[in-house]
């Protein structure tokens, strides 16, 4: 009932514009170059108040959510009840866009995690560099890396945060 709901409402929740179908492209374009001044300040400034408060704060992923939610409303929802209807979504630009802004809102949500938590563990942050720079690409791979390091740094095991 709900997605049969938010299928027929969809349209009226977002009812912009697409410009013949470039629309989904400016805003991947928009998106990576709104990243990736958090990222910088994660890489080059992770003790800077400014960066605490900006990167760390919930505001960026505030924005990061309503463009998901945007994204994923424009033509409908899709169930995603198994491989093949994920494969089919995803050659649709605006729920590609959706997944794509999922992954860069998770990946620096967990970019800021390792900030924290290098921070909190006194890792070096030249060891945690190559770490973020990873979750930037390759989410999971960077936090396993950095997991790794912060494992070899402090000769301990732990997955807890304290």
């Amino acid at each position: 009932l709900l997605y049969d709901l938010l299928k027929i409402t969809s349209p009226f929740l977002c009812g912009f514009s697409d410009f013949g179908g470039r629309m989904p492209a400016v805003w991947f374009s928009v998106l990576n170059g709104l990243i990736l001044p958090f990222w910088l300040l994660l890489i080059v400034a992770p003790r800077w108040r400014f960066t605490q408060r900006i990167v760390h704060g919930a505001g960026v992923f505030l924005v990061l959510g309503v463009v998901y939610g945007v994204c994923l409303f424009k033509n409908g929802l899709v169930p995603l009840t198994d491989l093949e209807s994920g494969m089919r979504a995803f050659q649709e630009p605006w729920l590609f866009l959706a997944g794509w802004t999922h992954y860069l809102s998770f990946d620096l949500m967990v970019g800021a995690w390792v900030s924290r938590d290098a921070l909190r563990h006194g890792v070096s942050h030249w060891f945690v560099v190559p770490s973020l720079l990873l979750t930037l690409n390759l989410g999971p791979l960077g936090l396993l890396l950095y997991l790794a390091v912060r494992l070899v740094v402090k000769k301990r095991w732990s997955l807890a945060e304290a």
